[in-house]
Parts: C-alpha cells; structure tokens; sequence
C-alpha cells in the first residue's frame, strides 16, 4: 500500500494505492533420488503415450545409464558456460 499527495484531487487529501502482493509458494517438494526422478519421468512419458493410443514403456538399464551420462554432460557444459 502506498500513501501520494500527487493525485487529482485539488490537494484534499493522499491518494491511496494498494496492490496485491505476490502469494507465497508452497514450500518446495522434496527432491527425489535418481531412481525416483526417472520413475516420476516415466510415469508422466508414459501418461503421454496413453493419450495418443500408444503401449507404456518400461525401465531399460541401458537407457537409464544413456540418460544418466547425457545429463552428466548437460550438467558440466552449462557449468563450463557459466563459468565465462
């Protein structure tokens, strides 16, 4: 809230303005594990491929190690950019 004397009112009283304030986030959800992150991400790649008539997915080793090494990567490439 704020209080002005500028305001079209011939100098009678402060014009008041209130604006609303942010609302607070709820607090952050606990980060999950690996094991549990690549399950949330298959549980929601999986609710895509119902919507468009397609077979769920499973959990693969080797795409899990895949995945794993990409985000290793993207991880130490933003850094290295951040870094300049």
């Amino acid at each position: 809230m704020g209080v002005t004397p500028q305001c079209n009112n011939e100098g009678q009283y402060g014009c008041v303005s209130v604006s609303s304030s942010p609302i607070s986030p709820d607090a952050p959800e606990a980060e999950l594990n690996d094991d549990e992150a690549r399950d949330y991400v298959l549980g929601y790649v999986n609710g895509v491929r119902k919507l468009n008539g397609n077979r769920a997915s499973v959990r693969d080793e080797a795409l899990d190690a895949f995945a794993q090494q990409g985000a290793t990567s993207w991880r130490r490439t933003t850094k290295q950019n951040q870094a300049h």
